[in-house]
């Protein structure tokens, strides 16, 4: 329950702070609209401890074709309905849970997720970078549909003498 709430209180101020607003209650349709401008939908995790190897998970991958995520409609039903739908409250449920979170919150902070002071490295797999903390439970495969002219570059120098350095995502 935890992990899907700070996955919704992540998705609903990313969409606040780029003027998205609506009246009434928020559901995952609306934090949907964030795959758009994060790709969430082909971020690849692996959970770098499962006792059999590595294990795959794509919290996202339903939003490639749909606005919905079967992990969060259980855990809405969970939290609604408890007795009856405690059952709902599965392992893979919580690995997607909090996959979504690393994956947002990655989307956002990118390397700084594993440690600002911690080592990071990447390996290559598949021609794609896996990207890894030293000491973390996931490593994952950022999204590898990019364009160059939807990538930004961050350079301080520049940032820092502008008065305004943050630009805003239209979320429709």
């Amino acid at each position: 329950m935890r992990a899907s709430t700070e996955f919704e209180l992540n998705a609903r101020k990313i969409l606040t702070a780029n003027g998205y607003a609506r009246s009434g209650n928020w559901n995952v349709s609306d934090y949907y609209k964030i795959n758009a401008a994060m790709r969430l939908s082909e971020y690849r995790l692996f959970i770098n401890v499962w006792g059999s190897g590595k294990k795959e998970i794509i919290p996202f991958s339903e939003w490639a074709s749909t606005p919905t995520l079967s992990w969060y409609q259980d855990y809405n039903s969970v939290k609604h309905n408890r007795h009856d739908e405690f059952p709902k409250a599965s392992l893979k449920n919580v690995l997607f849970a909090v996959g979504a979170v690393f994956s947002i919150v990655f989307a956002q902070f990118h390397m700084l997720i594993f440690n600002q002071y911690q080592n990071t490295w990447a390996w290559r797999s598949d021609d794609n970078y896996e990207l890894s903390g030293t000491d973390t439970l996931f490593s994952v495969i950022l999204p590898q549909t990019w364009h160059e002219n939807e990538m930004y570059d961050f350079l301080w120098k520049d940032v820092k003498k502008s008065v305004d350095p943050f630009q805003k995502f239209v979320f429709q």
